[in-house]
């Protein structure tokens, strides 16, 4: 699945990201550890810390090309767990979570991946402009 895409255009919050702007290789050790989780929220205001009270999946594989990052979500046995199967079908997008520095052009430079967030798809309550160009629904495999 379609964790970011990469586009000319400015994005609702003005940030426009790119294929040069994000080096995975970090996070593809957090993968290759089984430590790169995800939470299921809502938070205004994420942090920089995973809060394993809203773990609900793990990110089995990522990999990048010219249009995008993608990867595999694995869903966990755990009370957010249970409501992302409930809810995965069509309501739920990714929400990349990173830290950087945002250049004047609008691209950033991703220093770090945090994770990669479950959401629901009809309300960002974090920035709700700033994923109006990337509405890409998750699906049961």
């Amino acid at each position: 699945m379609e964790f970011l895409p990469f586009t000319e255009e400015l994005n609702g919050n003005g940030r426009r990201y790119t294929y040069e702007c994000i080096d995975i290789s970090a996070y593809e050790n957090l993968i290759n550890t089984g430590s790169a989780l995800g939470e299921l929220c809502h938070d205004k205001d994420p942090t920089d810390t995973i809060s394993l009270a809203n773990v609900s999946h793990k990110i089995n594989s990522i990999h990048k090309n010219e249009k995008g990052i993608y990867g595999v979500i694995e869903l966990l046995d755990t009370p957010r767990g249970h409501i992302a199967q409930m809810l995965i079908d069509g309501m739920l997008i990714v929400r990349p979570r990173m830290l950087g520095l945002i250049g004047t052009d609008g691209i950033p430079e991703i220093t770090e991946i945090i994770s990669f967030d479950l959401i629901s798809g009809n309300n960002d309550s974090f920035n709700p402009d700033s994923y109006k160009n990337r509405r890409y629904k998750l699906k049961k495999s």
